[in-house]
């Protein structure tokens, strides 16, 4: 593959232009930062491409647009980043952020996607694009849910590993606002608020005006740790093991020519929240062990707490919609993965069996499909399967985990030359019937629950005091 000098590659910019519509003469805003690929070898980028090359007009960083004309789409290639400490967040977009999903400020990881907001106040309601490290998104996959179920996040675009770091997987954020404004102000105060790395000095100070309180952003620095391999079964599973929401995940990753047989277990995945806030007591995690054959004939999904005993009184069984939406066409071995979690939860991959040939998903919104025998894969589900694998390992496993597969001659894995789109489903769209159904179906279930619990505290509390009152009148009569 041709590539420039830069650190934007042809393939990157082909998807640039074909996500931003950028033709002969269009205008692209980039914003210029250290060590991101400048005007002149960006117009190179999109000569190899053949689409034409827009009036490219450079912004720093801090700084809005100044001229008069349309608003135009922008650019930021923040690649070449990475943030080593995570510090509180300017004041001013951290009330944009609780605007988005209240009281996530501290929950998420929101630093990568604040190029995000950032790119989309600079666009003025146009479109917008970012390239960051993949490992920076894995750490945010809380914050990137919340912004694909706003509508900002359109799709992603995971770039192979040579493009544009031979050690690192990058990912290229196409963003648009719709017909909302994100406001993002700068806050310009003096004083050194990136650390770059150069030959000479390990650290030279570079003024950055977004945001004060970033610091310490290391440059080429790979940062991971091998992946490890066990053995479950006939099977070899690779496993990857992380901190997130306050306690361990551990993500199945990969296998080959997988299939789900009689138990199988699977292990917990990040969690996705509804605009409506619940707490952790409001849904309780699944984890299916154990699944007797009838079970499995018949789909029904046993809890942990039923796992041991199956007969158990107490069992109540998770079942899956027997309904047919077209969109998801399911085959014995396939995974469906549930996201809508309480705040600090975790679920489980839940096996379909093979007399569920064709399911409608509850809350489909917030499932994934997963098929991974590769040999069988359409090129459709290889594009959500890559966002399994990539989006959401975390602690920067993503690049190691692809490069250990494709390094595996006995594993028919995805090929690093490959270009990866990732389209937000329908089904995850907030603008379509199907979320905003199951959405109010779910804020109607959790406040029923709690008006039941209310309920049954001021009976309590009733009582308490009828036998007060009682308890006085039988001492005026005594006396």
């Amino acid at each position: 593959m041709r590539e420039t000098t830069s650190s934007l590659p042809r393939l990157t910019a082909a998807a640039l232009s074909r996500a931003l519509n950028l033709e002969q003469g269009s205008r692209l805003l980039t914003v210029r930062l250290p060590g991101a690929v400048d005007a002149e070898d960006l117009a190179k980028c999109f000569t190899l491409n053949g689409n034409g090359v827009p009036d490219i007009c450079e912004l720093e960083p801090g700084k809005q647009n100044a001229s008069d004309d349309d608003a135009a789409p922008v650019f930021v290639d923040a690649s070449n980043y990475y943030r080593a400490n995570k510090h509180d967040i300017e004041k001013d977009s951290a009330a944009l952020i609780d605007y988005l999903e209240p009281g996530y400020l501290d929950f998420c990881d929101w630093g990568p996607f604040i190029w995000c907001l950032y790119a989309l106040a600079l666009s003025g309601r146009t479109r917008a694009a970012v390239v960051l490290p993949a490992d920076l998104l894995d750490k945010a996959e809380q914050a990137r849910t919340i912004l694909i179920r706003e509508g900002l996040i359109e799709s992603v675009v995971y770039l192979p590993l040579s493009e544009p770091r031979p050690y690192m997987t990058s990912a290229l954020l196409i963003l648009s606002s719709g017909n909302r404004s994100v406001a993002f102000r700068s806050a310009i105060e003096p004083g050194p608020r990136f650390q770059y790395v150069t030959k000479t000095s390990y650290y030279s100070d570079i003024t950055f005006s977004i945001s004060p309180d970033w610091a310490r952003i290391d440059t080429n620095t790979p940062r991971s740790t091998p992946i490890e391999t066990s053995t479950f079964a006939t099977r070899e599973l690779l496993q990857h093991h992380a901190a997130l929401s306050k306690g361990k995940i551990s993500l199945i990753a990969i296998t080959r020519n997988y299939s789900a047989t009689l138990g199988d277990s699977f292990t917990r995945v990040a969690p996705f929240m509804p605009r409506e806030s619940t707490t952790s007591n409001d849904i309780d995690a699944v984890e299916v062990r154990r699944i007797s054959s009838q079970d499995f004939q018949d789909g029904n999904l046993l809890p942990v707490d039923a796992s041991d005993n199956q007969n158990s009184s107490d069992s109540k069984f998770v079942k899956v919609d027997p309904s047919v939406l077209d969109r998801y066409e399911l085959r014995a071995g396939d995974i469906v993965m549930p996201r809508m979690l309480g705040r600090y939860g975790a679920s489980n991959l839940l096996v379909v069996s093979s007399d569920d040939a064709k399911q409608h998903l509850v809350a489909s919104h917030n499932t994934t499909v997963i098929r991974p025998s590769f040999q069988t894969m359409t090129e459709d589900e290889r594009v959500v399967f890559s966002e399994i694998i990539v989006g959401y390992l975390t602690e920067g496993h993503g690049a190691q985990l692809i490069q250990a597969l494709t390094e595996a001659a006995s594993i028919r894995a995805i090929r690093p030359s490959d270009l990866f789109e990732i389209e937000v489903p329908p089904a995850l769209d907030p603008r379509t019937r199907e979320y905003s159904e199951s959405i109010n179906r779910f804020a109607e279930v959790v406040r029923t629950k709690k008006q039941a619990e209310a309920t049954v505290a001021q009976a309590q509390r009733d009582l308490e005091g009828a036998k007060k009152a009682v308890t006085q009148v039988v001492d005026q009569t005594c006396e």
